[in-house]
């Protein structure tokens, strides 16, 4: 076969592996159980938590008996593998919000939130794949669903041209959907209308619509439409409404066996993760072992999230959240946290108030900023406005690594009940709020993590000063050092002054710590002396920017590490002044040359081996 290609749309949360439904997800398969299995074994599938490399790895693989890939579209990166397989076919399947609905629908036992959640899935899912088609329609076919079956010719056309040539394939369609319910959709759900205009924009740019936009464009003939394929369907399922009924108490003897089970295995999984992180766990893992260093630090659990109360006004809304059991990646544990989840304008947050005795022995430092008639808050929200005195980079200026966790933990907790929906009185909120909600903690959780690139500390201690004419350095020692995932029980670096006859320049060297991780991914540096593996820095502070040049390579990661703890310089030096440590040189002048690394660009520039032969030739151990 000249060009073989990748078959994806939006599936609804199936897992191929065991051929079962998500249950966490509530949703139905529709790509992998409804169009799939017409190929036969000539579609190999990929899974959802694969990336581009297993799908491009898959793709190479493919034997020649096999015509195409396929994968869920909520998998792909579909710009980013575009980008890495030029010149790639691609066949996208789509369904009407309708089927969608019923999909849902049915496999959330009628759980009305959970398909409105698989409608929201199947609009983003849809944007994407209107967008991507649109652009590259010259190699890409876009169908409905339900076509093949009544359009076998125009669909086998559509896979020969994608091809290059005539694909044998023997094509056996299912009947897809359930028009009787998938035509009470509208009025199940509210503003069903933005569903329905993604669907004929996907209509209209079909290479192969589905039947009902050649039943007329109207609202009104395809209303008709769907009451047509709706009176067929309640005919023939007349016939199997016997059968129906006797198994209906089979069923439902079943289902309470099965919800039984259930719960006890759920029971005993709760037991299992207390004891093994209460006997197996953090304490007794040393600090640079693989397992330490593996073990994620924003790991945070709890056992419930309950709803207490909530709180609005024009522009403003909060849910009151209590949330119990909960377990640190520190090892700390709270019997019962209090927080709130709030949405001010477009702005997302947790609020944490010190008169939760419990959230008051917890946390470290309450910012001096935020404070109001019921005394110390925390607010934490990545998209506050920069220029409110209680936006993020504020906040995170003041936060220690203890109290970073246990606020990022909060925020995952959150995310994690939220997604599942196994917050306690989710369900007693109408369908809008619960949506809302849901989204304003994934919002949340995606923001914390993409703002997550910044330094933390537990404390900072001054182990050595030296001054002399020409230099000078601080010897810093970190304690509990956090950037993003990665986390330092100890971190050490020198920060030097170098004095020139028209300027000064900064410098900076890291280097082995006994029993400790290394300072950076790329470790160790090539440059080396009678006391080790070394890396030195040199800062060229100018009016607009920082210029960097370092005496070894760092990969783009590390760099962003070294860039974090460059802003971090400023305030590490107050800390130091304002924490009764005494200085030779001078607190004004460490002051002074750290201000001059306040809020410039940073710029790496190629190595220059004649500034660190300089540089090596000061730097005194």
């Amino acid at each position: 076969m000249r060009h073989k290609f990748i078959i994806t749309g939006f599936d609804g949360g199936v897992n191929p592996e065991k051929e079962t439904l998500s249950n966490q997800s509530g949703l139905s398969s529709i790509l992998f159980q409804h169009f799939l299995p017409a190929f036969g074994d000539r579609v190999s599938w990929v899974p959802l938590e694969s990336g581009p490399d297993k799908l491009i790895e898959a793709f190479e693989m493919l034997p020649k008996d096999k015509v195409a890939v396929a994968a869920d579209i909520n998998a792909l990166n579909i710009e980013e593998l575009d980008r890495r397989a030029e010149s790639q076919r691609y066949l996208f399947i789509y369904s009407s919000p309708e089927n969608v609905f019923f999909n849902a629908y049915k496999a959330a036992d009628h759980d009305l939130t959970r398909a409105n959640f698989a409608l929201e899935a199947w609009l983003m899912a849809s944007e994407k794949i209107l967008k991507f088609f649109n652009e590259n329609s010259d190699r890409c076919a876009l169908v409905h669903i339900s076509s093949p079956r009544a359009y076998v010719k125009d669909f086998t056309g559509i896979l020969s041209s994608l091809a290059e040539e005539p694909v044998d394939v023997e094509l056996d369609f299912p009947v897809v959907g359930n028009p009787a319910i998938e035509a009470q959709a509208a009025a199940l759900v509210s503003d069903f209308s933005a569903y329905q205009k993604m669907y004929e924009k996907l209509q209209l740019s079909a290479s192969l619509p589905g039947e009902d936009f050649f039943a007329g464009k109207s609202k009104l003939e395809k209303a008709q439409f769907l009451a047509k394929k709706a009176v067929e369907y309640i005919d023939s399922a007349e016939e199997n409404n016997s059968r129906i009924t006797e198994l209906e108490s089979d069923i439902t003897s079943i289902r309470k066996e099965n919800e039984l089970a259930l719960f006890q295995i759920h029971q005993l999984q709760e037991e299992l993760e207390r004891y093994y992180f209460k006997y197996e766990g953090i304490q007794s893992i040393s600090a640079g072992s693989p397992a330490a260093l593996s073990r994620s630090v924003d790991f945070a659990r709890a056992s419930t999230v309950s709803i207490t109360g909530g709180y609005s006004e024009e522009g403003y809304k909060d849910l009151h959240l209590k949330i119990s059991n909960v377990i640190l990646a520190d090892e700390r544990q709270f019997g019962e946290l209090t927080c709130k989840l709030a949405k001010h304008g477009g702005a997302v947050a947790i609020e944490l108030r010190q008169s939760d005795k419990s959230l008051k022995e917890a946390i470290k430092y309450w910012p001096s900023v935020m404070k109001d008639a019921y005394g110390h808050f925390i607010l934490l929200s990545p998209s506050m406005e920069k220029n409110s005195s209680l936006n993020f980079a504020n906040l995170i200026s003041s936060l220690c690594t203890s109290d970073r966790q246990l606020i990022f933990g909060l925020v995952n907790i959150l995310f994690d009940h939220f997604v599942s929906s196994s917050v306690r009185g989710l369900g007693a909120l109408s369908i809008e709020d619960a949506t809302l909600w849901r989204s304003a903690a994934t919002e949340l959780a995606k923001q914390c993590q993409e703002m997550d690139s910044f330094i933390s500390m537990e404390d900072v201690e001054l182990k050595e000063e030296m001054v002399t004419e020409s230099y000078s350095h601080l010897w810093l020692k970190f304690y509990s050092l956090q950037y993003r995932k990665a986390i330092f029980s100890n971190y050490e670096f020198k920060f030097a002054v170098i004095e020139e006859s028209k300027s000064q320049r900064i410098l900076l060297e890291f280097r082995d710590l006994e029993s400790a991780r290394p300072p950076f991914g790329a470790w160790p540096p090539r440059n080396c002396d009678q006391f080790g593996p070394k890396l030195l820095v040199n800062i060229t502070p100018s009016s607009n920017s920082i210029k960097i040049s370092l005496s070894d390579k760092l990969g783009s990661e590390d760099k962003d590490m070294l860039t974090a703890l460059i802003k971090k310089l400023p305030s590490v030096v107050g800390q130091l002044s304002a924490g009764g440590y005494t200085s030779k040189r001078g607190w004004a002048s460490w002051e002074k040359a750290v201000n001059e690394l306040r809020d410039k660009p940073i710029v790496f520039k190629s190595r220059q081996r004649n500034l660190v032969h300089r540089a090596r030739t000061r730097i005194i151990r």
